[in-house]
């Protein structure tokens, strides 16, 4: 075995050295052709860097290229001898029975789980057939691309296989469908706002976690990877925000992800069948899309942009085009599919995870990354396929609406990455170019959510839209916040002079807060955030009448650089909607009663105030008002009190 072993270090230094090929024992020749058929150059490399194996169980695990098993496995004699040794499995067994044999409960460190429903008590615990049919089409009809992590045509031959014969149905099978059904208790109980519905959703993303421990995810049965991902997703449409548990939950994603080798094609390994390889990139695609987002939005880096990646992006097919049997061609990207616009959107992604990184840089070293960077983003919009550049919602109206609300997906991540990319020049003199960037992008942030916004009000242009905005809140108060900085830096050092920079920026952020009001914001923290937002701009505001709206007309009179060539996409047809709510009945009066209230807007087609949603100040907020005091008071100043209700203790009149 020690002359063995020694042969082996000889032939690893032989493959470091200036290329020579080292000839291979007969062994190593026919593992090769058992493991790598007609292996050509880049076949080579592909192994040198790692391998993906597949069990029998249909699990997968990546093996890097620095761990012994992947050197062992290449050689026979080697792998037998420790074949003649103990049976790992044993080894397991003889742990397990170590751990029954202790009167401490077991704990699963991710979720906390002392003890777990066994299948059959999650079987019981299942909600009746038709309640699951209905919950299914809910979550498989939405509008959400996560969706396809899934094959629908397959979920539900396995599905209707399921009802026929429950007993024989994989644990790991049991969470996926738990967080399906989730999935849809949710999104059926926002549309309808069934508290019933709710809590249903709430039962089946607890049963979801019971079920991923019971099948003991961490070796990665078939199904876990996906059914933890739709269990973030579904926490997610819960909260509309990231949690600490749901960041340390994602952590768990993308590890298991590298652990599986969904970061490798799966091309490397050839007993993968092209319908499951395409599958596999979905799920990494994904993955690490929402990696990037949700790191982003708590503030944090993604670890997913430093792992080697050489897993290729899915195809642009529809679910009918994906069979067991043969995977056509690709379709291109100009061929609208279920898939098009998150292939569009995770490329965009990518871009938007460096531009995060980079805003992390010092801006002596970050002028030529800025440059570049943006023009990424402008190469990326200019690259989008005809059907998803951004076009008016009045000349689309016989489009379908996920097609529309995609339009503004893509748009509003390219205005966010401007505004992320330049936020650093905000407040420092000079790089008058670098701030109109980020408050023009600012500014049509602002504008596309007030367009859906208002289509999505009853009788509007998208009914329910208000169901998938408000998971977007995040982006209004991250562009607001900008706006009310700029504005509070204008006012500090160039008083009298921003007329019409003060006048047209809070009436546009006075109008969006009325909109987002009404749509029932439940984050905690966004609603707390909002609030302020709606506090500073609604400070000492004037009267605005009809004679006023030239400010909402000529964008040039807020103060930005109107030469940008995106703003007739968009812009023009939201302000004059805005106009028009103000022409026709000539006034915005503001509450004087109240200071810092926003004014009452009286039209025909809205007759009932956009007042604030019943019991906003009264909704418990998770932890004290104060934690965010610090928050806000960078923003509007240092005397500034979330707790206090009253204007004269907010420090924002002068």
């Amino acid at each position: 075995m020690r002359e063995k072993l020694d042969r082996l270090e000889h032939f690893v230094n032989g493959l470091r050295g200036s290329g020579v090929e080292v000839p291979a024992t007969h062994a190593e020749v026919r593992i090769a052709s058992i493991s790598e058929p007609q292996a050509g150059p880049q076949d080579r490399l592909a192994n040198l860097a790692g391998k993906l194996r597949l069990s029998e169980t249909g699990s997968t695990q990546f093996i890097g290229p620095s761990h012994w098993e992947a050197i062992i496995e290449d050689l026979a004699d080697v792998k037998g001898y420790f074949d003649l040794e103990d049976d790992p499995a044993t080894a397991d067994d003889d742990e397990a029975l170590l751990q029954s044999e202790s009167n401490v409960p077991t704990m699963d460190i991710n979720f906390g789980l002392m003890q777990t429903y066994s299948k059959q008590q999650l079987l019981d615990m299942l909600p009746t057939k038709p309640i699951m049919n209905r919950l299914l089409a809910a979550w498989f009809n939405a509008m959400d691309p996560l969706r396809l992590i899934v094959h629908a045509p397959t979920f539900q031959a396995e599905y209707q296989r399921f009802w026929q014969q429950p007993d024989l149905v994989s644990t790991s099978w049991l969470a996926l469908l738990y967080s399906i059904g989730s999935l849809g208790a949710e999104v059926s109980g926002e549309s309808c706002n069934d508290p019933v519905t709710l809590a249903l959703a709430e039962d089946m993303r607890r049963l979801t976690v019971h079920a991923l421990v019971a099948c003991d995810y961490a070796a990665l049965p078939p199904y876990a990877v996906e059914a933890l991902l739709l269990h973030i997703k579904s926490s997610l449409l819960k909260h509309i925000d990231v949690t600490r548990e749901l960041y340390l939950r994602l952590g768990l994603l993308t590890r298991l992800c590298t652990l599986a080798g969904y970061h490798r094609d799966p091309s490397n390994n050839p007993e993968i069948s092209p319908f499951k390889a395409e599958m596999r990139r979905r799920i990494w695609w994904f993955a690490s899309k929402y990696d990037i987002l949700m790191c982003y939005q708590l503030g944090q880096l993604s670890v997913i942009n430093q792992v080697i990646v050489d897993t290729a992006p899915p195809s642009n097919l529809s679910e009918s085009d994906l069979t067991l049997a043969v995977i056509p061609p690709a379709k291109p990207l100009t061929e609208q599919t279920s898939i098009t616009t998150a292939l569009v959107f995770g490329d965009l992604t990518a871009i938007f995870g460096e531009v995060v990184y980079s805003s992390y840089s010092t801006l002596g070293t970050a002028g030529r990354d800025v440059a570049r960077l943006h023009a990424r983003l402008e190469q990326a919009r200019n690259d989008r396929p005809p059907q998803l550049r951004m076009v008016t919602l009045e000349h689309s109206l016989l489009e379908p609406p996920e097609l529309i609300i995609g339009r503004y997906i893509l748009e509003a991540l390219h205005l966010k990455s401007v505004c992320i990319l330049y936020r650093r020049y905000l407040g420092l003199e000079g790089h008058l170019k670098e701030r109109r960037h980020c408050l023009n992008a600012a500014e049509q942030l602002v504008l596309h959510q007030n367009t859906l916004l208002e289509a999505g009000q009853p009788g509007g242009l998208l009914p329910q839209a208000d169901l998938w905005l408000r998971r977007f809140i995040h982006d209004f108060i991250f562009a607001a916040m900008l706006l009310c900085l700029q504005f509070k830096t204008f006012h500090a050092t160039e008083s009298g002079t921003t007329e019409h920079f003060d006048s047209g920026v809070r009436l546009l952020l006075q109008y969006a807060c009325r909109l987002w009001s009404r749509i029932m914001v439940t984050s905690p923290k966004a609603r707390h955030a909002l609030r302020a937002i709606e506090r500073f701009v609604g400070q000492e505001m004037p009267c605005i009448d009809a004679a006023d709206t030239t400010l909402l007309r000529d964008r040039s009179a807020l103060g930005f650089d109107s030469s940008n060539d995106h703003r007739h996409h968009a812009g023009s047809f939201v302000s004059a909607s805005l106009v028009d709510r103000v022409e026709s009945n000539a006034q915005l009066v503001p509450n004087a009663a109240v200071p810092g209230s926003l004014p009452t807007m009286t039209n025909d087609s809205m007759s009932t105030p956009l007042d604030d949603p019943p019991g906003l100040d009264d909704i418990a907020l998770d932890g004290t008002m104060h934690d965010w005091d610090p928050l806000f008071q960078d923003l509007f100043g240092a005397p500034y009190h979330t707790a206090d209700d009253s204007g004269d203790c907010l420090g924002l009149n002068g």
